[in-house]
């Protein structure tokens, strides 16, 4: 557990408030974090009867061949697999809601250089005029190569050592977006809690967002809480779910939180057998992250609340993101800068990006 970072009386008091009532109404039923030091964490690994938490069905009407992450890999997972999870559903969260919230980061995936199952994704603009590229190995914490054509794709703050990247998201839909993370949070849910979730389950393993009978449901949930640190100190993936045990309190039944690297997103999880008289406008609770409670401090956090009803595709949408950095080299040669950078990779680098000296 974090102690409380330093900040204003109003904002210890503001946390200390909500922290009782998370205390006071609420069960922590799942806190796991990823670090190296852990081995595999398998979740639902008694499910003897290879049953699917989604689709309930079982071997041998569906396989259980594939090796399934309760979180996507692409955001850094490589420890926490979910056994309870069928190929057919597997490869239809996939397709239809993993690959929307990978557009949504984009370059975040990037600039935070998260190590998915292909490596840390190399970033191109449209014109493929601006690129990112990421390295991670033992000889280096973090190296990050830029190119770019246009000055106003990534600017320098040499005095507060801050990075600006102006860009546009890849083409993405919020509501699949916002399933996403649903998905996620039911694959950490303890079983005893799954049967209060059967038509939030129905909803995201329905293809269709147009379906008015789940939609006019679910839209009530559908807002994020995305917070963002402009610092280049890092947590490890964490997740919490927090289940209400006071049903006379009207705050969600069920909240999650997803933090990675500098980045975290809560959502309430859709409950309609529990939230009779939940309303996310007036009873949502913004859970204190692992930023305010000390895992970070002296940092830059942004909190917004992202509408993520839209059932169609977003396209160029703008996007702003300032990261942190400790050293930072420019080669004069070419437009390009290179930070945390040994000689000995640098000829590797420009040649991944096509750069000629």
């Amino acid at each position: 557990m974090f102690g409380l970072r330093k900040g204003g009386k109003r904002e210890i008091k503001k946390i200390e408030r909500v922290l009782k009532n998370l205390d006071d109404n609420y069960e922590c039923v799942f806190d796991y974090c990823h670090s190296d030091e852990r081995q595999n964490i398998i979740i639902n690994e008694k499910n003897n009867e290879k049953r699917c938490r989604f689709c309930r069905k079982t071997e041998p009407e569906v396989k259980f061949s594939k090796k399934a992450h309760a979180i996507p890999e692409f955001l850094g997972n490589k420890k926490f697999v979910l056994k309870s999870e069928c190929d057919n559903c597997n490869e239809f969260f996939g397709k239809n809601l993993e690959n929307n919230l990978s557009n949504y980061l984009g370059i975040c995936r990037t600039i935070l250089m998260l190590n998915g199952k292909n490596g840390i994704p190399e970033f191109k603009t449209k014109d493929k005029k601006e690129r990112v590229k990421g390295i991670k190995n033992q000889e280096l914490q973090g190296l990050i190569a830029i190119k770019q054509e246009n000055k106003n794709f990534m600017q320098i703050d040499e005095q507060n050592k801050v990075l600006t990247f102006n860009t546009e998201r890849e083409p993405y839909i919020p509501i699949s977006v916002y399933k996403c993370l649903v998905k996620i949070a039911l694959s950490l849910l303890p079983d005893s809690e799954l049967k209060y979730f059967n038509q939030t389950i129905k909803w995201i393993r329905n293809k269709s967002n147009i379906d008015l009978v789940y939609y006019n449901k679910m839209i009530n949930y559908t807002f994020l809480v995305e917070r963002f640190v402009s610092s280049n100190k890092f947590i490890n993936l964490r997740t919490r779910g927090y289940i209400r045990r006071n049903d006379k309190f009207k705050g969600a039944y069920f909240y999650f939180i997803l933090e990675f690297l500098n980045m975290s997103f809560q959502i309430s999880v859709p409950c309609l057998n529990k939230d009779m008289n939940f309303n996310i406008n007036k009873n949502i609770i913004i859970i204190p992250s692992s930023y305010e409670l000390g895992g970070i401090e002296n940092t830059n956090l942004t909190v917004s609340i992202q509408d993520m009803r839209k059932i169609y595709k977003i396209i160029s949408q703008r996007l702003s993101l300032s990261i942190g950095y400790s050293e930072l080299e420019k080669n004069t040669k070419v437009d390009d800068r290179i930070w945390n950078l040994k000689d000995n990779l640098i000829k590797k680098i420009k040649k991944d990006l096509k750069i000629n000296s």
